[in-house]
């Protein structure tokens, strides 16, 4: 009972491999294309020490997938085979360097002369390739996974506030002799009393709200009132 329907099964299974091999051997070949292309480094790029300048090798894929190749360490050069016409993207998996996505349109009446627009970044400015036999590529620059170490600068240290505190306190220590020539006696006194008031900050309080004056005039007025008070007594 079971080896009639195993026999139909059979049967259908290997109808379908025929169909299948015909359809394959149907396809014309000459509907397909050979995409080639190159990737490189530009000259600009700044060497990191301890790190071999070469591009390594790296996957490029077709529609995300659909075709994938490896390029060259030698020289960069990738190669895809049996293309068919129609629309495709081009990306370079390259874990150090960043690379443009390309995408193809490859029509049946050119076949072998696909139209290539690059984009910088997915949705960015387009840039027509018109060097297409390879396709080249060159890397806009390196992925930076780490922030680098800060450096120390000059300037970074004037930015402190305390050092051009300490900056302006030693300039103001070389001047003031230079400063203090040029004065007069007098002026030379009234700058030592300034000083001398400004160590006793009770001195330097009172100056600075006039009370010291006002405590002179009543010393000076009750010394002008007791004189007068002994010459009546005499």
């Amino acid at each position: 009972m079971m080896i009639a329907p195993l026999r139909y099964i059979y049967i259908l299974s290997f109808s379908l491999w025929t169909i299948k091999c015909c359809f394959a051997s149907s396809v014309d070949p000459t509907t397909t294309t050979t995409i080639n292309g190159k990737i490189q480094l530009p000259d600009s790029l700044p060497k990191v020490e301890g790190k071999d300048s070469s591009l390594p090798s790296v996957v490029i894929t077709l529609n995300h997938g659909e075709f994938s190749t490896y390029s060259t360490v030698a020289d960069g050069e990738f190669s895809f085979q049996n293309v068919p016409p129609g629309v495709h993207v081009l990306d370079v998996h390259s874990p150090e360097y960043i690379f443009s996505q390309v995408k193809l349109q490859i029509l049946p009446e050119s076949i072998d002369e696909p139209k290539c627009i690059e984009y910088a970044y997915p949705g960015g400015t387009k840039h027509v390739i018109t060097e297409i036999k390879p396709i080249t590529l060159t890397a806009h620059g390196r992925y930076q996974y780490f922030e680098p170490k800060p450096t120390i600068s000059v300037f970074a240290l004037l930015k402190n506030p305390m050092v051009l505190m300490m900056i302006v306190g030693a300039g103001l220590m070389v001047a003031m002799p230079y400063m203090m020539e040029g004065l007069d006696d007098d002026q030379k006194d009234q700058m030592k009393k300034q000083m001398e008031a400004q160590q006793d900050p009770s001195k330097m309080i009172s100056s600075l709200f006039g009370t010291g004056d006002a405590e002179k005039s009543t010393k000076t007025n009750k010394k002008l009132k007791d004189k007068g008070a002994r010459k009546k007594r005499e």
